[in-house]
This record gives C-alpha cells, sequence and structure tokens, in this order.
C-alpha cells in the first residue's frame, strides 16, 4: 500500500470519492472539502463531478463571488480518497473570521483513526508558509476532541470559545 500523499483533486478519483461521501451521516460535518462550490451540481454524475473539480483547482487563483481564494488538496492512497483539506487564503468573509477560519479538513469515517487528519493540517500548514502567511485560525467543535487534539499537536493555541456555545478557535503560528 502507498504512503497517503497531498494530491491536487482529480476527477478520476470519482468513485472512491462518492463512496466516501456515502460514509458520512450528515455532509454538513464536511468541513475543508468545497462543498460549497459545487452549488446544484450532482457529484453522483461523473461530468457533474469533474466540473466540481474543475472549480476546486480553479479556486485558487480565481474564487467565486463571495468567496475567498482557496488551496485545495485531497488525501489519497492506492485505495483512494481518504480526506480533504482546504486552505483559505485570508479570513474576507465574516463566516470566515468569525467560524471557518484559514484551514478546514475531513477524514472520511472509515479511514479515521490513523492520524491523516494531522497529515491534511501539516499539508495545509505547508500551504499557508508558501503564500507568507504568518498565522492560521483553525476551528472546531467542542466535541470533536480528536480534531482539537489534532489543532493543538500541529501547534494551535486556544484563542476563545465562540459566543456560541461548542465553538473553539485556536491559532497557528506558521513562523
Amino acid at each position: 500500500m502507498t504512503a497517503p500523499r497531498l494530491i491536487v483533486p482529480d476527477a478520476s478519483l470519482h468513485a472512491s470519492w462518492v463512496e466516501s461521501f456515502a460514509e458520512w451521516p450528515d455532509p454538513q460535518d464536511h468541513h475543508g472539502d468545497g462543498l460549497l462550490l459545487a452549488g446544484d451540481l450532482d457529484l453522483r454524475v461523473r461530468a457533474d463531478f469533474s466540473e466540481w473539480v474543475r472549480r476546486l483547482i480553479e479556486d485558487e487563483v480565481r474564487p467565486r463571488p463571495g468567496l475567498v481564494t482557496a488551496t485545495n488538496r485531497w488525501l489519497v492512497d492506492a485505495s483512494g480518497y481518504l480526506g480533504s483539506g482546504q486552505l483559505r487564503h485570508h479570513l474576507g468573509t465574516d463566516y470566515l473570521r468569525d467560524r471557518g477560519g484559514h484551514i478546514g479538513y475531513s477524514v472520511r469515517p472509515s479511514a479515521r483513526g490513523n492520524g491523516y487528519a494531522h497529515v491534511i493540517l501539516q499539508g495545509m500548514l505547508h500551504e499557508g508558509r508558501i503564500r507568507g502567511l504568518g498565522r492560521v485560525m483553525v476551528s472546531c467543535l467542542a466535541d470533536n476532541a480528536a480534531s482539537a487534539a489534532t489543532i493543538r499537536r500541529a501547534g494551535g493555541v486556544l484563542c476563545d470559545e465562540d459566543d456560541q456555545p461548542g465553538l473553539l478557535r485556536f491559532w497557528i503560528s506558521l513562523n
């Protein structure tokens, strides 16, 4: 089996991604996967999925109205899609400043417990350094102990808890 690696989203992973999506009890639990860019596309349809992948790649240089530029990466191994990460290049919306942060990531349920979230987060931190960011905000739900531990392991320092209980915000220095 090949070691997991971060790649630019790839339409050839359609079947694996669809299998992953079916594992999620609530599609709203996806963080850092760029589903907002899918709009009204049906990602089960190969052509729509390919269009979404094109949008994810284009998002790095030309974001859609109301969104910020973002780098999207997928974690894959020989078995296929394992998860995703997204680095938002700046906190240019109220939602990102208040809740979303610079980085979002998710690991498909069947692949959890293998350290993949750490791999994705480290990759997104590297992307942030490449883009000259000095620090990034990463948030998670307070009841997601695994994500909070992943963020702390990467150097995250808790800055506050949201006014709406249950959201933790961390800052990670990239210097």
